[in-house]
């Protein structure tokens, strides 16, 4: 795989995929407050772009920050939903595929945008063309996480990702999955690094 990241750097403008009008403000309102938010920070040397095709399932906004403060790629997927009343479960995360899924096709289609296994594949893959750069990969959504599920979560204690998002809203979480998940993940993934996957992965 050629690395996207490095193509992303050197171009001036890349091609980016027909995006659908569904969620299309949310990544918007992302970019938006990324902007804003690196110029406040003093990142005078940023490159920010979206629907960036050639990062698979981390596509919908992408940024190169350099600087003194903080040198590193976010590479961003967007998953937002106009119900207010559906909430992430256990299963949405670590059911190994959809038929294990319970009470119908919604829950099938939360399993279908936030089942973990498709994002290790993408970060194993992506992770081999991207070398030494230091990449942080990140989920954003507007879904709230029910509070079985919350107990197995734990604060990011990156100041740099806490600086960047947490004036997007008063409700932000910028959190990972702690070690009650380890045996979620092998069910999933067996040949996973767990510890490494740990310091990759944020849920906003």
């Amino acid at each position: 795989m050629e690395d996207a990241l490095e193509k992303f750097s050197s171009e001036k403008s890349f091609k980016s995929k027909p995006t659908a009008d569904d969620g299309f403000k949310f990544q918007e309102e992302i970019l938006l407050h990324l902007a804003i938010r690196f110029s406040e920070l003093e990142y005078k040397d940023f490159t920010i772009g979206y629907e960036f095709e050639d990062i698979p399932k981390f596509d919908d906004v992408v940024c190169e920050i350099k600087s003194p403060f903080l040198n590193c790629f976010l590479v961003i997927q967007a998953k937002h939903l106009q119900s207010d009343s559906v909430k992430l479960e256990h299963q949405h995360f670590f059911s190994p595929t959809s038929k294990s899924i319970k009470r119908g096709r919604k829950q099938k289609s939360l399993w279908e945008k936030f089942n973990l296994n498709q994002y290790l594949k993408s970060i194993q893959e992506l992770r081999k063309s991207f070398k030494d750069k230091k990449v942080k990969f990140i989920v954003i959504t507007n879904v709230e996480i029910e509070e079985k599920m919350k107990v197995k979560m734990m604060d990011v204690s990156d100041p740099n990702l806490t600086e960047i998002f947490l004036k997007m809203g008063s409700e932000v979480k910028i959190q990972t999955f702690g070690d009650d998940c380890k045996e979620d993940f092998k069910q999933i993934s067996p040949n996973v690094n767990f510890e490494n996957f740990l310091s990759s992965s944020k849920r906003i």
